[in-house]
């Protein structure tokens, strides 16, 4: 948020090195960096998962659908 105060020009912004320095940058501890990357990880996992059920269960109604359609039920 402060490097965005701290840019200069409006259409090439730069950031002035000195005031760069100036900025505090938090650096978790390793543990709790290794926390967020298994929390991370279980997400991602999860997200791949829903995605694959959500496209398996669109190929199945379209399956239903189409014997549906054809009279087939």
């Amino acid at each position: 948020l402060k490097v965005v105060v701290l840019s200069i020009g409006a259409a090439a912004p730069r950031i002035n090195i000195k005031e760069l320095i100036k900025l505090k940058v938090i650096v978790p501890n390793l543990d709790t960096q290794l926390v967020f990357q298994k929390i991370v990880r279980q997400y991602q996992r999860s997200k791949e998962l829903s995605q694959s059920h959500l496209t398996l269960g669109g190929d199945l109604f379209g399956v239903l659908n189409q014997k549906a359609f054809y009279g087939e039920l």
